[in-house]
């Protein structure tokens, strides 16, 4: 079973320090993963099911997209964003 585990695993190609890579935050997994990396070309089957059965969105924007959205609105020297429902509730 082990022989068979490292045949199957040397079959792709690992990620090198040159290589350009993608990365995700996880939810709670088997694995105890908070991140994990891959190439989005070239990688197993499994790692990709992996990846979409625990990938966690939420967190991915918060820490990724949100950060560069707050940026440009700060370049052009708006405020964040609010809630409309948050914005209505200020007349009353």
């Amino acid at each position: 079973m082990i022989f068979y585990s490292i045949i199957k695993y040397r079959q792709y190609s690992e990620i090198h320090n040159v290589d350009k890579i993608k990365w995700v935050y996880l939810k709670q997994n088997p694995l105890g993963l908070n991140t994990i990396a891959y190439k989005g070309y070239e990688d197993p089957r499994e790692v990709l099911d992996f990846i979409r059965q625990y990938i966690n969105p939420e967190k991915l924007y918060k820490q990724a997209l949100h950060k560069k959205i707050m940026m440009l609105y700060e370049a052009l020297g708006w405020g964040e964003p609010t809630d409309p429902s948050k914005t209505i509730e200020r007349f009353f």
